[in-house]
C-alpha cells in the first residue's frame, strides 16, 4: 500500500488549522454578534468557551490521528465498536458545512467579480446597487448562484485533487498570511477613518428629549467591541431605554413626535425614510423624495438604507418572498404564496390575489435580463419610468410586488369603512390616499365615532392592527 502523504512542514500544517477555525462568519459575523450581545464580556465567554471545547476537542481529534493512522470512521471502530457511529458523525458534519460554504463561497466569488468590474468601470459591476440589493439578486437569479457555487466547488476540487502537501499545505501557507496582511490593512484603515458628528434626540425618564452631539470616530469603535457596558450604557449600537407610562421604550422608537407639535420636524424625515425604504427603494429614491434637501448628504445614503434594512428584516425577506412566488408562478403557471398574497396564472396573465379577495393582473408576464444584467419580471402595462403614456414593457421586482399588494389591501380596508361610515349616516364628501373628508353639522357627530368605525377590522383580516386618529376643522383643513 502506498504511504499516504501528509503535511511537509509544521507551519504548513498549522496554517491548514487555522484556515478551517476561521471562516467567513469569524470575519464578518463575529465583531457584529460581538457587539449586539455584550461586547468585551461576550468575548471572555467566547474564549472560555472555546479553550474548554474547542481547544480540547481540537487535540483530541489530533491525538487520535496520530495513534491510528487511519480515516475518522477507521479510527473510532478500533477503539470501541460502540462508539463507531461518532466516526461518521465526523463524515456527516464536514459533508454539511461543505454544502453550506459551496453557497457562501459562491456568493464571496461574486462580489469579487462585481468590485472588479467598479474597479474597471466594467459592466459587469454593480452598477449603482448597494450591497443588499447585489445579494437579493443573487438569491433570486438561481442559475447565477449555481453557475458560482459551482466555480467554489471546481477551485477546492483542484486544491484537493493536488494532494495534503502540494494542494491545501501550499494554497494554505499562501492564503492565510495573505489574508492576514489583508485584515492588518483594513485594521490600519479603520483605525484612521474620520468621524462623524451627528446629533441624536435621547430621551429622558419623562417622556421628553434632549438633544445630544455624538462624536463618533475609530476609536468609538474600538470602545464598541472592548469596553464593558459601552453599547448598552450609551446607545451606540441599542437604542438605550427608559421608563415611560409604565413602559418600555427606547431612544429611537420611543421619541415623541406629534404631527404640528413636539419633534413635528421629524415626522416628515421618518415618512420620507419609510416611503422610500420601506419598498426596496435606493439612494435614487431618498433622494427623489427630498432627503438632501432635508440635510441629509448624498454619500450618507447607502448606509441609511443598510441600517434601515438591518432594523427591518422582516420587511426585507418579505420582499425576496413576494418576488420568488411571482417568478415561480410565471415559470410553472402554478399557484405560489408569500403570507396571505397569493400569485396565479391563467388568460396569459399574472394575478395578485389581495386578502380581501381583489385581484391585480400583471398582463403578459416574462422573464428576462434586465439593465444589471439579472433575470427580472416584465408585463406590459400603460406608461413607463421616462412619463410618456401607451403600452410598454415594465420591470418589477420583490419591492414594488410588495407596494402594489400594500396599497392594494390598504384601498381594500379603506372602502369598507367608507361603506359603514356611509351606512352610520356620516355624508364622505371626498377622499384622499387614506383619509376621508366628512361634511357633517355641528354637535351631530364626533371625530371619534368616526375613527372608531374606520378602525373596526374586515371580516378577512380581524387580526391586522388597524388605528384611526382624525381632525375637526371649523372651517377648512390645509394638507401639508
Amino acid at each position: 500500500m502506498e504511504e499516504r502523504k501528509g503535511f511537509g512542514t509544521t507551519f504548513g500544517f498549522l496554517m491548514a488549522a487555522v484556515g478551517s477555525a476561521v471562516g467567513l462568519g469569524n470575519i464578518w459575523g463575529f465583531p457584529n454578534k460581538m457587539g449586539a450581545n455584550g461586547g468585551f464580556t461576550f468575548l471572555v465567554i467566547y474564549l472560555i468557551l472555546a479553550a474548554l471545547c474547542g481547544f480540547i476537542v481540537m487535540v483530541g481529534e489530533l491525538a487520535l490521528g496520530r495513534k491510528t493512522g487511519r480515516g475518522v470512521i477507521s479510527t473510532y471502530k478500533i477503539l470501541t465498536k460502540r462508539f463507531k457511529w461518532l466516526g461518521w458523525l465526523g463524515i456527516i458534519a464536514p459533508f454539511l458545512i461543505l454544502s453550506f460554504y459551496c453557497a457562501l463561497g459562491g456568493y464571496c466569488i461574486k462580489y469579487v467579480t462585481v468590485n472588479l468590474g467598479n474597479l474597471f468601470n466594467a459592466g459587469f459591476g454593480t452598477g449603482g446597487l448597494g450591497g443588499a440589493e447585489v445579494f437579493g439578486g443573487l438569491l433570486t437569479n438561481q442559475g447565477e448562484s449555481v453557475i458560482y457555487g459551482l466555480i467554489f466547488v471546481l477551485i477546492t476540487l483542484l486544491i484537493v485533487m493536488c494532494g495534503v502537501s502540494n494542494g491545501i499545505e501550499k494554497v494554505c501557507s499562501v492564503g492565510m498570511p495573505a489574508l492576514f496582511i489583508l485584515l492588518v490593512i483594513c485594521i490600519i484603515r479603520a483605525c484612521t477613518l474620520g468621524g462623524n458628528d451627528f446629533t441624536v434626540a435621547v430621551l429622558q425618564a419623562d417622556g421628553s428629549t434632549v438633544q445630544q452631539v455624538i462624536h463618533s470616530s475609530a476609536l468609538d469603535g474600538l470602545k464598541y467591541m472592548f469596553q464593558p457596558g459601552y453599547v448598552t450604557s450609551t446607545g451606540y449600537y441599542e437604542p438605550a431605554k427608559a421608563l415611560v407610562d409604565g413602559a418600555m421604550v427606547g431612544a429611537v422608537a420611543g421619541v415623541p413626535v406629534v404631527k404640528h407639535g413636539i419633534n413635528g420636524e421629524l415626522r416628515q424625515k421618518g415618512k420620507v425614510a419609510e416611503l422610500a425604504c420601506g419598498y426596496q427603494g435606493g439612494s435614487g429614491a431618498l433622494i427623489s423624495m427630498g432627503a438632501l434637501s432635508m440635510g441629509l448628504k448624498e454619500e450618507e445614503l447607502p448606509d441609511i438604507i443598510e441600517q434601515w434594512r438591518a432594523a427591518s428584516p422582516h420587511i426585507v425577506q418579505f420582499w425576496w418572498d413576494m418576488e420568488k412566488a411571482a417568478v415561480d408562478t410565471v415559470k410553472t403557471h402554478e399557484e405560489h404564496a408569500a403570507g396571505r398574497i397569493r400569485f396565479q396564472y391563467y388568460s396569459g396573465t399574472l394575478w395578485m390575489a389581495l386578502p380581501g379577495g381583489r385581484k391585480l393582473a400583471y398582463l403578459k408576464p416574462k422573464l428576462q435580463p434586465n439593465r444589471f444584467g439579472r433575470m427580472s419580471l416584465t408585463f406590459e402595462g400603460v406608461g413607463n419610468a421616462a412619463g410618456s403614456g401607451g403600452w410598454s414593457r415594465q420591470e418589477t421586482y420583490g419591492g414594488k410586488l410588495s407596494e402594489n399588494a400594500t396599497q392594494g389591501t390598504a384601498r381594500d380596508i379603506l372602502t369598507e369603512a367608507m361603506w359603514r361610515l356611509e351606512k352610520a349616516g356620516f355624508a364622505i364628501i371626498a377622499h384622499v390616499h387614506d383619509e376621508v373628508i366628512i361634511e357633517a353639522s355641528a354637535g351631530h357627530h364626533t371625530v371619534d365615532e368616526v375613527c372608531s368605525i374606520m378602525a373596526q377590522n374586515p371580516d378577512w383580516c380581524p387580526d391586522c392592527p388597524l388605528a384611526a386618529a382624525g381632525y375637526l376643522a371649523p372651517d377648512y383643513y390645509f394638507k401639508d
